[in-house]
């Protein structure tokens, strides 16, 4: 999802509050809750976002997590189908439209998310010690310096 975009976010989670009611807040906690929820699904384009919104809306029994509104494996891999009915080409078709237009839109910042995503997916490898690991790891911190060196 874009910034501009975090007032349908907000509205779909009221929405959300609305049908299934939580703990008594703060407006403070409440701000820092949706706050938090953005950052847990932000990566996510709109469209997929409220796709995921309204199947829970029709199929959920508690307020969702962030993700509870991911798109999970919901078969076996060789069906090709993920958990909502889209297919992983479907998801893949999405998803790299989203990226293409956060290129667009913001090419640096982009690359740079992209970077920091690719690292985080690093630190879950189970084999911390693997000399694989470690070449990639370099090769992204170059990269990185090479990204951050040309926009200043």
């Amino acid at each position: 999802m874009r910034p501009h975009e975090f007032d349908q976010f907000s509205e779909a989670l009221r929405d959300l509050a609305l049908m299934f009611p939580r703990r008594k807040t703060t407006p403070e906690d409440d701000e820092r809750f949706v706050r938090s929820f953005w950052r847990g699904v932000s990566d996510l384009p709109m469209e997929v976002f409220t796709e995921r919104v309204d199947r829970w809306k029709r199929f959920g029994k508690k307020f969702p997590t962030p993700a509870d509104l991911r798109p999970t494996m919901d078969r076996a891999a060789s069906t090709g189908e993920i958990k909502g009915g889209m297919t992983l080409a479907e998801c893949d078709d999405v998803a790299r439209r989203f990226w293409d237009e956060q290129l667009k839109v913001d090419e640096l910042g982009t690359k740079l998310k992209l970077c920091e995503a690719l690292s985080a997916r690093y630190d879950t490898e189970p084999d911390q010690s693997s000399p694989i690991l470690a070449e990639k790891r370099s090769w992204l911190r170059q990269r990185r310096k090479e990204l951050k060196a040309g926009a200043a």
